[in-house]
Parts: C-alpha cells; structure tokens; sequence
C-alpha cells in the first residue's frame, strides 16, 4: 500500500503555500470489500508556510485492483478514466441545469472530488501510479451497511428518493435540452463492461438452488434461457426511449454509504461510479433491490417500491419542467419485461460468490470459486451457502417469473 507524490495528489485540497509535515495511511475497507479498485485512507497534517498554524486532512485515495482478474474485469484503461470525467464533466452539467431551473439543493449524492491522476508519466495510460482523491465519508458521518445484513425498509426508501433524482436530473436534460444532452452528456455514457466468460460456469450452482424449491424447480428453464440470452446469444438491445438515462450499473449495498441522525437514516452517497452507461433505469433498481435488500422487506414491500420509483422519478422530472406523460406507469412496467434479464444474470452470479461472499474465515465459496472442480463441487457449495442465500434466490427467481420478466 502506497501513494506517490502526495503533496501535488491532493493539492486541490490541501491548498496553497502549505505543505504536509506527517502522513498516515491505513487500508479504508477490509481486504475483498471493494474489487474495482484499492481505497486508501490518507489523513495529513499540513503546515502553513506563513503563519506555522497546522491543520488535519482526511481523504480517501481511490488506486487501481491490485488484483490482475479484477484489473480485466473492470477494463481500468477505461473505467479508471471514466469514473474521473464523471466528477469533472458529469456532476457540473447536472448542478448547473439544476440551477438553472431554479433547484437550490443540487445533487449531492456523491464525495467531494479533489483530483486524480493517471500516472506519473503524463501519458494517457493508468497505471499503479493512477489515483483518484476524494473526501473520507466516514468521517463525515456516512457508513456502509453490512452486505450480509442489507437494507431495511426505511433505507430502501430513503435509497430509491436519490435514487429516482439521480436518474429524473440527466433525464431531464435529454428532453429539455436534446442537442446539449447528446453532445455533452450522451458521449461519456459508454463504460459497460465486456461479459466476463467464466461467470457463465455459475448456472450450475444457481440451478441447483432453485431445485431446492418446489416452486423454483419449473422456473430453471427460463433461467436458463436467460443465462444463455445474455453469455451465447446477447446482441445488445436497443435502449428504449424516452426512459433511458444516466445508470450507475453497479448499485449494490458495499457501493451506498448512509448517514443517520440516531437510528433513522437521513443521507444517502453512492460510490464508485465506474461502469455508468446510458440504460433505462430499471437497471439500478433491479441490481439495488435484489442484491441490498432484506429479504423479509423484499417479500413484503416488492411492488410498492416499484411504484414509490416511479412517482419519485415523475415528481422529480415534472419538478424540472418536463412533461411526464410519456413516463406513464404502465410504460415504465414494459422496460422490466425488456431489460430485467441482463440483470438478472448477474445478480444470480453475484449473491452467493460476492454479496453473501466471504468474510474472513468464514467457508462460504468465493468469486475464486466460480470455475467448479475437485476441490469444490456444486454439490459442496450448494450444501455451505447460509439458507438466506438460497432464499434470497428463491425469491428473485418467483417474482420475476410471477411478473414476466424472465
């Protein structure tokens, strides 16, 4: 662990004619908390060159995977730049229309962003030297919730409020100002990553959970079906309008901090906005639900979240001048029927090998573990995942059979 050059790192935050007399540096989240990039806690004491007054600093330095499959998966000579002109080129055209109609409290659902780098060279490639600075959230009353616990229902929709205005600000933009959006906005909105084979070899594993399930054990073939749309046959689909909008794409619990006053939550802040693209937004609010929530409030609360989303988004759009008549509840019901397999697939993938991962020295099988051998079976990790896993994959599977998105 190391950041090179901390002094001209993080002079946008340090400030002018000051220079830092101690450093500390300290892992921000456990090892395998995070796998598109390192996080990095840096705190600095600076001294005024002038005056000697000194001042404590607490940042995060955001580096590449040191892992070289996770350096693959996350494409970093693209996704590194990506999540870099999102805070330089994204956040300020979203502020500013805001503004522009007359909206006081502008988005800030993000960190403060104080610089970045690529390199050291001055080239165009990123490499280990490649940073990115941002504000420490933790400190400033923000905290993750535990992937293994997920949100209740009070955070699932306090989530879906910034949520909907994250999606209704770009939306916006692109039906008031169509010209700008596509010139400004739409071209950095390309940053999906390539499918990663291997994570096709869970299916195994999925299949025989949901042979665990009387009512799950029909459903395989539509899973299937699904696994084989998006692995073998995937072209990609058109992106339906006028939905479609800015989607972070990787929405799940360790990429949400929350603050509360006592026990209720009151702020939410996404992170790592690595993988954005242009999707209709019921991207996020599939890859957020089934992999953060509880499973009893999932069960419970399904479809009044569906439609508390959606009038979130209507009344933010209508707020910001648009005309919501094209964004009728039953035409934003369609984009699950056209959308939902993509993620789908992926978050069947992801919840028994990363959100229900390992932690520690627990046994659970890890993302290592997807290529299935000798040392590890289907049979064996079906028999070691925790019964919520199984649950959580029971439900998914029932409910978007039950509403016919698979």
């Amino acid at each position: 662990m190391s950041v090179k050059n901390i002094e001209s790192l993080c002079s946008q935050r340090i400030g002018y004619n000051k220079k830092i007399v101690q450093t500390q540096m300290t892992n921000l989240v456990p090892e395998g908390e995070n796998y598109g990039g390192e996080l990095i806690k840096l705190n600095l004491v600076v001294q005024d060159e002038d005056n000697n007054e000194r001042e404590e600093i607490h940042v995060v330095v955001k580096k590449i995977p040191p892992s070289e499959i996770f350096q693959k998966i996350f494409n970093i000579q693209h996704t590194f730049k990506a999540e870099i002109n999102f805070y330089e080129k994204l956040v300020p055209h979203f502020q500013n229309f805001q503004r522009e109609n007359n909206v006081e409290d502008v988005l800030d659902c993000f960190a403060k962003f104080y610089g970045s780098r690529l390199n050291l060279n001055g080239s165009e490639k990123v490499d280990e030297d490649a940073a990115i600075v941002f504000e420490n959230l933790s400190d400033a009353g923000f905290r993750n919730i535990d992937r293994l616990i997920g949100f209740n229902f009070e955070e699932t929709q306090l989530l879906l409020k910034y949520l909907a205005l994250l999606h209704a600000v770009p939306l916006a933009i692109k039906v008031r100002n169509p010209e700008f959006f596509q010139q400004e906005i739409r071209p950095y909105l390309n940053n999906a990553l390539e499918k990663y084979s291997e994570f096709s070899e869970a299916l195994p594993l999925i299949e025989a959970i949901l042979n665990e399930s009387e009512k799950c054990a029909p459903l395989v073939p539509r899973v299937q079906k699904i696994w084989k749309k998006l692995y073998f046959e995937e072209i990609e689909p058109e992106v339906n309008e006028p939905f479609a909008t800015f989607s972070h794409s990787d929405l799940w619990v360790n990429n949400i901090m929350v603050k509360y006053a006592d026990s209720t939550p009151t702020e939410i802040k996404f992170v790592d906005f690595q993988v954005y693209e242009y999707y209709s937004p019921v991207i996020d609010f599939i890859y957020f639900m089934f992999t953060s929530v509880q499973n009893k409030v999932l069960k419970e609360n399904l479809d009044h979240f569906v439609k508390f989303y959606h009038s979130s988004l209507l009344q933010n759009l209508k707020d910001l001048g648009c005309d919501i008549e094209p964004f009728s509840y039953d035409e934003f019901l369609k984009e699950f029927k056209e959308y939902a397999y993509k993620p789908l697939v992926w978050i069947l993938t992801f919840i028994p090998f990363v959100v229900f991962g390992p932690k520690g020295d627990s046994t659970e099988p890890g993302l290592e573990d997807i290529k299935f051998n000798d040392s590890l079976s289907v049979e064996d990790a079906r028999k070691r995942l925790p019964q919520v896993v199984k649950e959580k994959i029971h439900i998914i599977v029932e409910y978007s059979a039950k509403n016919n998105w698979i």
